[in-house]
């Protein structure tokens, strides 16, 4: 883990609180800062950015394998597995080129643990073939969502890891900070429990009787098919309502900052030093 030096501000402390809003903006150089880059190479940094895309879709893309490669799902549990470590194996990249803080991304773990352990019992339970061709949907969201609430719990929420490469490790306990995360995690939580939701009808449709009929199992099939799309669709309205919040919240800081008032002032007096404590961060960094 890198440990970069606080972002500090030369201008004076703000201990009074009066400007909520100036506690608090994104700091979008903070990681090159941390990792020395001077900006000097164009060419790698527009490279770090095609890879940041693309690791930003890799789960998507990971859990639809088996779907793709359907009847040879326990090929497509292979190939999402792959794709899980490609994942890993970018976020390194971006981690040594310090591009971010933050090695492995606790989403990444989470998803490669599910995938490895579902194309193990794919590869190697062949009773359960048919079972887990239904079911696998399900198991898949359902141990997301579980994992994903268990971190959350245990104070590795998925926001955080993000959010580490926007401030310093200060920054991230401030209360603005802590709502931004909060709120991330929380969609990304609701989102596995909604997808674990949409593909329950496959599987009840699937344990009603279907087992042994061919031609219900083909109608089973088509309701998993069902709930893939949903989760598709799922998958792209969280993508919109990410990058919208995105905006809203560093857009409306000013409200946000208003509802922590005290949490502020406190946290300020408790840093009086640092960047995001000071009455002229928000312009010096968007600025910058």
């Amino acid at each position: 883990m890198i440990n970069p030096e606080p972002l500090l501000s030369s201008s004076a402390a703000n201990p009074s609180g009066d400007n909520l809003a100036a506690s608090l903006v994104r700091d979008k150089a903070y990681v090159d800062k941390a990792g020395g880059n001077d900006g000097g190479n164009a060419c790698m940094d527009t490279f770090c950015k095609i890879i940041h895309c693309s690791h930003a879709f890799t789960m998507l893309v990971a859990t639809m394998m088996p779907s793709i490669f359907s009847p040879e799902y326990k090929l497509g549990f292979l190939v999402g597995t792959l794709v899980c470590i490609w994942s890993i194996f970018e976020n390194l990249f971006l981690y040594w080129m310090k591009k971010t803080r933050v090695f492995p991304k606790y989403m990444d773990v989470t998803l490669l643990l599910t995938m490895a352990s579902l194309t193990i019992v794919a590869w190697t339970q062949e009773n359960i073939s048919n079972w887990l061709m239904v079911h696998f949907m399900l198991i898949l969201w359902a141990s997301i969502f579980v994992e994903s609430s268990i971190l959350w719990v245990l104070g590795y929420p998925y926001g955080k890891a993000a959010m580490a490469d926007e401030v310093d490790d200060s920054g991230l306990t401030h209360p603005c900070v802590c709502h931004y995360i909060r709120m991330t995690t929380g969609a990304f939580v609701l989102l596995w429990f909604l997808s674990t939701v949409a593909v329950i009808p496959a599987a009840v449709y699937w344990e009603m009787g279907m087992r042994g009929d061919m031609a219900k199992f083909k109608q089973a099939a088509n309701v998993v098919q069902i709930g893939v799309y949903v989760n598709i669709g799922l998958g792209v309205i969280s993508g919109i309502w990410m990058a919208w919040y995105a905006r809203h919240f560093w857009k409306n800081i000013d409200k946000i900052a208003a509802k922590y008032e005290e949490e502020i002032k406190e946290w300020e007096e408790q840093h009086p030093d640092h960047a995001m404590a000071q009455d002229d961060y928000i312009e010096s960094r968007n600025n910058a």
